[in-house]
């Protein structure tokens, strides 16, 4: 094969991968505006859904705070009782 013959198909070659088809480029547009718009409701919910779950774990953290302060508050009322009846 000839260097001319090589050098043709390489020039047919690069012709064919850049080749837009009619319309093509507009409709590659609409696609990536399509994609774009479908990205930012994507992220918009993922936000909302984010959001919700931290509304959520902020009104149950009092009540774990003080779930988790009634151990302790008895052990120190069990400790207060005991050191009163040493006194006695």
């Amino acid at each position: 094969m000839s260097m001319k013959a090589v050098a043709q198909i390489w020039n047919f070659s690069q012709e064919l991968a850049n080749f837009i088809p009619p319309g093509g480029e507009a409709a590659w547009e609409g696609e990536r505006v399509e994609l774009e718009v479908m990205s930012s409701e994507i992220a918009s919910g993922r936000y909302e859904s984010q959001a919700v779950s931290w509304r959520k774990r902020r009104q149950v953290l009092p009540r774990q705070k003080d779930s988790a302060k009634a151990p302790k508050i008895q052990v120190l009322e069990s400790l207060r009782i005991a050191l009163l009846r040493l006194r006695v």
